[in-house]
Formats: structure tokens, sequence, C-alpha cells
């Protein structure tokens, strides 16, 4: 079966804006995350809640440093 995020525990909506991003762009900077959020959160905390979101097993981050951007792990979440 397909899993939908909405069944995924411990995701903020916020970080379920992310998912939807990277859905449509194909992937996510924390950079992206803050503009999504309108400048809500802070680059650390956009970092934090990707990172948190890699290890749920959702995303899989590529490259490092400044050049780190975050792509879905698998197609069930297209």
């Amino acid at each position: 079966s397909v899993t939908t995020t909405s069944e995924l525990p411990d995701i903020s909506p916020r970080q379920q804006a992310a998912l939807e991003y990277i859905r449509l762009h194909g992937r996510i900077t924390s950079a992206n995350y803050v503009q999504i959020t309108e400048g809500k959160i802070t680059q650390r905390t956009a970092q934090n809640d990707l990172s948190k979101l890699e290890k749920m097993g959702l995303l899989r981050q590529v490259g490092s440093k400044r050049a780190t951007y975050y792509v879905l792990v698998s197609d069930n979440f297209r």
C-alpha cells in the first residue's frame, strides 16, 4: 500500500509543507524551507527539521555544507 504523509506520525504541518515542496520541485534546501515558511523559522531550525525528516527515512541528503539539498527517498511519497 502507498503511504501518505498524513499517515506518518511526528510530522509537523511545517515539515509536511517541505515534503510537498519537494514533490513539486524535486528537491529542497534549508534556504527554500525558510522561504516557504515565509521566514517564520531560522536557517538552523530549517536544517534541524530537514535532518529529522532524513533520520525518519523520508529524505536523503545530497551534498554537504552550503551545497546541501534534500530529495525524497522513495517514490511512495509522490
